[in-house]
This record gives structure tokens, C-alpha cells and sequence, in this order.
């Protein structure tokens, strides 16, 4: 694949960092065979010429877009559905310009690099961000959020939200095994859709139920090909005295007959090693404390000639959910019986002060927001003492 592509018959250019997972779906629209040889930002070409700026609705996957209409004289950008592929831009009366990472505009003298205090001391204020989803750490780069699409014609630069997440819908089964069947298949064929290279494919695999579930899936499916899996393992030193508890009994529970696991341990590295690093400082506010970890882990992954790692996240959002708010909508919707039911349990589970446990798990949300702060600190001082 050889970016930007000049597509004649068109008059069209496109430039993307992307990986679809329905191209079977899109050959299939245009006719296609799925080959090797055809790239995704082609079949993305070959969608929008078919759909338009409504395009992005049929594509599912990892995509950061630029496409260059010359017939109307009008640049097309977008990014996925959930904003994993990131696009950064800048823009004047003089020039556009855009790049997949802060470090690349910057290269660009014409544009300023002072920072967005705003954004910086907003750090962790999720309502924040999620209220401005196209800020940046620098006052003059934007980013385009997750599902939207953005023009730019004759220097008038428009934006709208592509897709939105329809929370009404409801998938009926008859059956508890039905529901278990369905989310299946459905895990399965979205792993299956990750495992596209041609090279080792390996996963993260700590204690925790999403990474084991997925590196479990992956194990399965690549057995059926006759291939193994290697699972890298972030583990505590040996002889280790702080507070953070290793979780090496429970990786070791999963056992595959095609699966080695790769334990990581890394001595030298900590959460500030990145301080040097022009472009981790770059863009730090979107950097977690844990990256260096991250980084020594994808480093293994390179020694074994892996470019691609599949990884989960917020399990405890869902199957395994913790319970944050869960108390207060029973509490709020008068279900007595399971609210004392699941508090004793919970304060049981975690040797907690059950009124403490009651006031701040069950209580405290249902207050509006200015009284919050006040109550928690109040509450806090009360139970020191």
C-alpha cells in the first residue's frame, strides 16, 4: 500500500491510517474478491464514491481518513466510531493541515505551540472532556472526535456527527443460553475480525476477565489454523515488598493446549522515563501512568516479530461491573430487599463500615452535584474520628 493514493478515473486522492473488519461485507458491495493485494483505504476510496459522506456508516473498524474530492474542490476527513485512530489538524486562512500525531504538525513552524491551559487542568475531568471532545493539549491543534466527519471547502471547514449509539434498542432472546450463544458468536467473530496480519498475532493476558477471555478466544480460533498463541504477562520482580498485589496465580489458570505465556518484567523502567521524550511530552495528558509498563510489553512483543497485540478493557463495566452507582438506583427506585440484600454482601466481601458504605455508595450520588463535594469531605472527617 503506497499513501497518498491518486485514483484517475475519480479525480480522487486518499490518505488513511486504518484497518476495516467487514471487508468480506464491502467486496462483496463492490463486487470484489478479498485479496491480499487490496487495500483498505481502496475499499474506503471505492465506499465513498458508492455512498458519499454518509460512508463512514458502513465501514466498521480502526480508520483516521483524508480524502480529496477534486471535482467539488472539497477535503473529506473522519475517524471510526469509537475514536481509536486519532486525527489531529490544524487550521487558518492560510493552511490546513493534518497529521495521526501531535509530533508530526509540530514539525511545522507556522504553528504555535502554546498550550490549552484549560485542557491541561482539566486532566481527569471526564464531563469536561466529554463536553469538548476536540481539544488538545495545544491551543491551536484540534482533533476530529470519535464518529465525526469534517469538510473543508473554499475555506469553510464543517463538521457533523456521523452515527450515534441507539441506547433504546433491545435484543430479545427466550432463553438465558440463547443470550450466551449470541454474545458468542458475536465475541467470536470480532476477535476472529482482529487476527488480519502477516505476522505473529499476540495478546495481553493479566488476571483480569476481559484480557483472559480474549486471549482464551484468540487461542481457540488460531488452534482451528493449526497456529499458536503467545500471551505476554506483566508480572511483579521477584522478592517485590509493595503494596500492589501480582497476579501470576490467576494468569496461570488459563491453560491452552497452543498458548505460552510470556511473563514481562521490566526493573528499569518507571512512570516518569517518558520526561525526555519530546514526543511523549507532546501529548502527555493522554498518556497513562502505566506507560512505560505498556511500553516494555510492546517491545517483547517486537523481539517475536508481533506488530499486532489485542488487549481488553472495562470488563468491570460489564460482565464483571464493580458497582459504581448501582446502590443509589436501587436505593432511588425503592428495591429495599436487594439494596440490603447487595450492601451486606458488598460490605461483607470488602470489610467496609456498612453506614459509611450506605451514605457515600447510596446517598451521596443522589445529591445534587454543588452538595457532593461538601457532604464527602464532612462524611470523611465524621468516620476519622
Amino acid at each position: 500500500e503506497v499513501l497518498p493514493y491518486y485514483d484517475h478515473p475519480s479525480n480522487m486522492t486518499i490518505t488513511a491510517d486504518c484497518r476495516l473488519d467487514n471487508r468480506t461485507t464491502l467486496c462483496q458491495n463492490f463486487n470484489l474478491t478479498d485479496e491480499p493485494s487490496l487495500s483498505d483505504s481502496f475499499l474506503i476510496l471505492l465506499a465513498y464514491q458508492k455512498w458519499g459522506k454518509d460512508c463512514p456508516q458502513y465501514l466498521l473498524g480502526e480508520f483516521s481518513v483524508a480524502l480529496w474530492d477534486a471535482q467539488i474542490q472539497e477535503l473529506i476527513c473522519f475517524v471510526d466510531h469509537t475514536g481509536c485512530r486519532t486525527f489531529y489538524y490544524y487550521h487558518d486562512t492560510n493552511m490546513f493541515a493534518f497529521a495521526t500525531d501531535l509530533h508530526a504538525l509540530h514539525t511545522l513552524k507556522d504553528i504555535d505551540r502554546k498550550p490549552n491551559l484549560k485542557r491541561i487542568a482539566a486532566h481527569g475531568n471526564v464531563f469536561y472532556l466529554l463536553n469538548n471532545p476536540d481539544i488538545t493539549s495545544y491551543e491551536s491543534i484540534l482533533k476530529v472526535p470519535a464518529r465525526t466527519l469534517l469538510t473543508i471547502q473554499k475555506k469553510q471547514l464543517r463538521r457533523h456527527v456521523y452515527w450515534q449509539p441507539d441506547i433504546h434498542h433491545r435484543i430479545n432472546f427466550s432463553s438465558e443460553d440463547e443470550y450466551i450463544e449470541a454474545f458468542q458468536d458475536l465475541f467470536r467473530t470480532i476477535v476472529q475480525s482482529k487476527l488480519r496480519s502477516h505476522f505473529p498475532v499476540m495478546t495481553l493476558h493479566s488476571g483480569g476477565l476481559d484480557s483472559s477471555s480474549i486471549t482464551a478466544m484468540t487461542a481457540s480460533i488460531l488452534r482451528c489454523e493449526g497456529k499458536d498463541l503467545r500471551a505476554l504477562s506483566a508480572i511483579l520482580p521477584q522478592g517485590y515488598q509493595g503494596q500492589a498485589t501480582d497476579e501470576s496465580y490467576y494468569i496461570n489458570l488459563l491453560q491452552k493446549p497452543n498458548l505460552t505465556i510470556q511473563p514481562v518484567t521490566d526493573l528499569w523502567r518507571g512512570p516518569f522515563d517518558g520526561l525526555n521524550d519530546e514526543r511523549y511530552c507532546m501529548d502527555w495528558s493522554n498518556k497513562s501512568s502505566r506507560y512505560y509498563l505498556y511500553k516494555a510489553l510492546a517491545t517483547s512483543a517486537t523481539s517475536h516479530g508481533s506488530r499486532i497485540i489485542l488487549d481488553g478493557c472495562f470488563g468491570e463495566k460489564g460482565p464483571s461491573f464493580h458497582g459504581n452507582g448501582y446502590f443509589a438506583e436501587l436505593l432511588a427506585n425503592l428495591h429495599w430487599k436487594t439494596l440490603f440484600r447487595e450492601s451486606r454482601l458488598y460490605t461483607q466481601r470488602y470489610d467496609r463500615p456498612f453506614m459509611k458504605f450506605a451514605i457515600k455508595e447510596g446517598l451521596l450520588p443522589l445529591l445534587p452535584a454543588s452538595l457532593q463535594a461538601k457532604v464527602s469531605l464532612r462524611t470523611d472527617i465524621n468516620f476519622s474520628k
